[in-house]
């Protein structure tokens, strides 16, 4: 049984088996802080529940095990880029936050850019 409710399975069940394996690894591994980027450090009874799941969705198509591993790969380090974006990304916007609530200039004052210039 998958870590995931009715409708969230219904929810990744896409075209293809890759897509499919995609989903559901984005679905129960996305929202964990700690998400590896490699198959082989996360649960394995979970990627093979995963990998029957989609074997059994797709029973007429040749799903290869290691083309759907390499597809929950491939969305574990694609969760992790977008969960380092979003961190980086609200960082950003609290330190802007912060400098425009100690009412302090967003843009650099002119006597900056002037020394700037005769620098260069």
């Amino acid at each position: 049984e998958l870590p995931l409710t009715q409708e969230q399975v219904r929810a990744c069940i896409k075209d293809s088996p890759t897509k499919t394996i995609r989903a559901l690894a984005a679905a129960i591994f996305g929202q964990t802080s700690d998400v590896h980027t490699s198959v082989r450090k996360c649960e394995s009874d979970v990627i093979e529940l995963m990998i029957r799941y989609v074997k059994a969705k797709f029973s007429g198509v040749m799903a290869d095990d290691v083309k759907l591993r390499r597809a929950v790969t491939n969305s574990l380090v694609y969760q992790r880029q977008k969960r380092k974006q979003a961190d980086e990304h609200s960082q950003t916007k609290q330190k802007n936050n912060l400098i425009s609530k100690n009412g302090e200039q967003k843009i650099a004052p002119a006597e900056s850019i002037d020394e700037q210039s005769e620098v260069e």
